[in-house]
């Protein structure tokens, strides 16, 4: 009993430590793709200037929220 408790508190670390490396892990795009960017009020007018540069070019504006 106390073995399975010991290797099973060994498996939930190991899932515990690879969920806060999966949450922190290093973000990259693909190469040749403009890297990703968080919209703040300090940044919005050079989006804005981006997203209308090109008119007839399709265009895509994605917004995640966590709630």
């Amino acid at each position: 009993m106390k073995k399975a408790l010991i290797i099973l508190g060994v498996l939930l670390a190991v899932i515990a430590g690879l969920a806060v490396w999966q949450a922190h892990r290093p973000r990259r795009t693909p190469a040749g793709q403009v890297p990703l960017e968080s919209l703040n009020p300090q940044n919005l007018s050079d989006f804005r200037k981006a997203f209308n540069n090109s008119p007839s070019s399709v265009r895509l504006v994605l917004l995640l929220s966590p709630t």
